[in-house]
């Protein structure tokens, strides 16, 4: 079991932050680096308790090592708590599954807002007119595509279609599918229920980000080429 902290994309550096020169998305990415921030604090909230009682458990398994044969009371003593240790830990890893499916979800809900709120900006600039864009990704992806803007040729795509589908599962089915078990996650795992797969949180938020930061600068290049900050 791991509870390792998530750290805001916007601050990893382990990441190659491509810089957004337009005006236009200012006011939307910085929208997303704060949600994400408070993303990415909620669930290291959450897993605090679950690290202390981990950390706790790990102790009485030192303090009680498990019996390999129960011959006496005091065998039958120590395999009862073991019992109690293992269903603890069961638990946690539920608690923790939990935790990240629901980050997850949310962290998809953070992406279709951005696309939304781009669409939007994009139709008062050209046309003049508020939008409230789509519910529908395929229908997003087709919106930008008639501006050049080819979403499943950007190189963070396979790992948001992936999030994409795992949040369908999340909400609707609670266990891999044919369909999600031909993601490179998923692989080998289907019928198997979400909380036993191990769900790679942040790669799916730090692979959001770099996707949107994509999505802005192709919406620079190909939609406001003239708008573009001077760069000299």
């Amino acid at each position: 079991m791991s509870f390792e902290s998530l750290t805001p994309p916007q601050f990893n550096r382990e990441l190659e932050l491509q810089q957004t020169q337009f005006p236009f998305d200012k006011g939307v990415l910085t929208k997303i680096n704060f949600a994400l921030e408070d993303l990415c604090s909620l669930y290291n909230l959450s897993i605090v308790p679950m690290r202390e009682k981990h950390e706790y458990l790990q102790e009485e398994i030192e303090k009680n090592p498990y019996p390999t044969d129960v011959q006496n009371d005091e065998d039958y003593r120590l395999l009862r708590i073991n019992q109690a240790i293992d269903e603890q830990g069961d638990k946690l890893n539920s608690m923790q599954s939990f935790s990240k499916q629901v980050t997850s979800v949310y962290t998809w809900a953070l992406l279709e807002q951005a696309e939304n709120k781009l669409i939007n900006l994009i139709e008062k600039e050209k046309n003049n007119h508020e939008s409230d864009g789509f519910s529908d990704w395929k229908r997003r992806k087709k919106y930008f595509k008639n501006f050049d803007i080819k979403i499943d040729e950007f190189k963070r795509y396979n790992e948001v279609l992936e999030l994409q589908k795992f949040n369908n599962k999340v909400k609707h089915l609670g266990r891999v599918d044919k369909e999600l078990a031909g993601m490179k996650t998923f692989k080998n795992k289907e019928n198997h229920p979400l909380e036993f797969v191990t769900i790679p949180l942040a790669d799916y938020i730090n692979n959001t980000y770099l996707y949107l930061l994509e999505l802005m600068i192709s919406i620079e290049d190909k939609i406001f080429p003239e708008t573009k900050f001077n760069k000299n």
